[in-house]
C-alpha cells in the first residue's frame, strides 16, 4: 500500500502539484524513495489506541502547508484525515480503500458519517468496492474504482538471471517458485510453506524464494528448518531491485488469506511470469487467464497448481503471455494517476 502511494505522488506533475507526504507512525524506508524526489514528509506521531489529539496535530500540519487536497489510505488515515480536514478547512479528501476486513458495525457507522461531505471514496478494485457497500462500510452507489497501477520500469531486471541465481546459490536449471512482498500473518505464508514441501516431493530439485521481510520471518525459518526444506527454502531479505528476483523464478505464488488488488502479481505479470494465487479480493478480475486462482487456505490445490506449471513450462509461460499486454493496457501507473488527478480536479472545481 505505501509504496502504491508513493508511485502515484511521484507520476504526478511537479510543475502543476506540490507533492507532500504525512506519515502517521514510524517513517519507514519509502522515505528514501521521497528524499530522492525532493517531496518533503513529515511524521506525526500517534499514541496508542484512539488518538483524539491526533486529528489536530494533523490539522496543523494542513495549515501550515496550505493543503488543497488530503489523499489517505485505508480506514485509520480516513478516520483521523476525515477529522483533520473539518479542523482545518481543507477544500477536498480523497480516501483510497485498499482492503476491508471485518469491522463492528459502529466503526462501519462512524466512517460512513465521517466520509459524508469530504470527498470521494475509492477503491482499488470491484471487489473491495462490493465489500465497503455490502458491508456497510459505504452507501449504494458512493464509491468509484480506480485500479492499481504498476510502472514497468521500476520493476525492470538489472541483473541477469543466471547472476542473481548465482547470488541466491541456486542451480540455474532449477525450478524455482518465488514470493515477493511482506511477511506478516494476512500473507499466511506458512501455507505457501506446506504447499511447498508438497512441491518438492514431485520435483525434489525446487527451490523457493521469500523475498522481503517482516515479523512472520522468524517463525517461517523455524518452519522451515523443522520440514527438511531450510536448504530449499531461500530467505532473500528485502530487495531494492525486485525485478532482479521477478526475472529469475519460473512461477510466482501467493497464499494470502485476503487481499485487495496486489501490486506483486501487477509486478510478476510484467515480467510474463505465471501466477498461482488464492481466488480472494480483486485477484481473479485482475489475473483473468494469466495464472491459476485456487481456494484459500488449500495446501494441496496450491501445490498441485505450482507443480503443473513447473513440470510445464512450455504451457506455463503460454499461459502467461498475455499477462504483461493486459497489464501494460488496464493496469498501468500512468492510468492510475491520471484518474486520480482527474478526481483531484473535479473536487477542487466543485469547492
Amino acid at each position: 500500500m505505501e509504496r502504491t502511494a508513493v508511485d502515484w505522488l511521484t507520476a504526478l506533475d511537479p510543475n502543476r502539484w506540490d507533492r507532500r507526504v504525512i506519515v502517521y507512525d514510524a517513517p519507514g524506508p519509502l522515505s528514501a524513495a521521497l528524499d530522492k524526489e525532493e517531496i518533503p514528509w513529515a511524521s506525526v506521531r500517534r499514541k496508542q489506541g484512539v488518538d483524539w489529539h491526533y486529528a489536530f496535530r494533523l490539522g496543523r500540519v494542513l495549515r501550515q502547508w496550505d493543503v488543497d487536497v488530503l489523499h489517505t489510505h485505508n480506514d485509520t488515515a480516513l478516520f483521523y484525515g476525515a477529522l483533520a480536514v473539518r479542523i482545518a478547512h481543507t477544500s477536498v479528501m480523497v480516501a483510497t480503500l485498499h482492503n476491508v476486513g471485518p469491522a463492528s458495525a459502529k466503526l462501519k457507522w462512524v466512517l460512513r458519517r465521517l466520509s459524508r461531505g469530504i470527498g470521494p471514496v475509492v477503491a482499488v478494485c470491484e471487489d473491495v468496492r462490493d465489500r465497503m457497500e455490502g458491508d456497510g462500510w459505504a452507501g449504494p452507489g458512493t464509491v468509484r474504482v480506480i485500479k492499481n497501477g504498476v510502472d514497468p520500469g521500476r520493476v525492470a531486471p538489472g541483473l541477469s538471471r543466471d547472476e542473481v541465481r548465482a547470488a541466491e546459490e541456486t542451480p540455474a536449471d532449477a525450478p524455482v517458485v518465488g514470493y515477493v512482498g511482506r511477511m506478516d500473518p494476512n500473507k499466511n505464508l506458512s501455507l505457501l510453506i506446506e504447499a511447498f514441501a508438497l512441491v518438492r516431493e514431485r520435483i525434489p530439485e525446487a527451490r523457493l524464494w521469500l523475498v522481503g521481510e517482516g515479523p512472520d520471518r522468524a517463525a517461517l525459518e523455524r518452519q522451515a528448518a523443522a520440514a527438511g526444506l531450510h536448504g530449499a527454502i531461500h530467505f532473500c531479505g528485502l530487495q531494492g531491485k525486485p525485478g532482479d528476483y521477478y526475472g529469475a523464478i519460473d512461477v510466482f505464488a501467493m497464499s494470502s488469506l485476503s487481499e485487495g488488488m496486489p501490486m506483486v502479481i501487477l509486478e510478476a505479470l510484467t515480467h510474463c511470469l505465471p501466477v498461482v494465487a488464492p481466488g480472494v479480493g480483486g485477484i481473479p478480475e485482475m489475473l483473468g487467464d494469466a495464472g491459476v486462482c485456487v481456494p484459500p487456505g488449500d495446501p494441496d490445490a496450491l501445490a498441485a497448481a505450482v507443480t503443473g506449471l513447473l513440470a510445464d513450462p512450455g504451457s506455463a509461460k503460454a499461459m502467461a503471455a498475455g499477462g504483461r499486454e493486459m497489464v501494460l493496457s488496464e493496469f498501468t501507473l500512468e492510468n492510475a494517476a491520471s484518474a486520480y488527478e482527474s478526481l483531484y480536479l473535479e473536487f477542487l472545481e466543485r469547492g
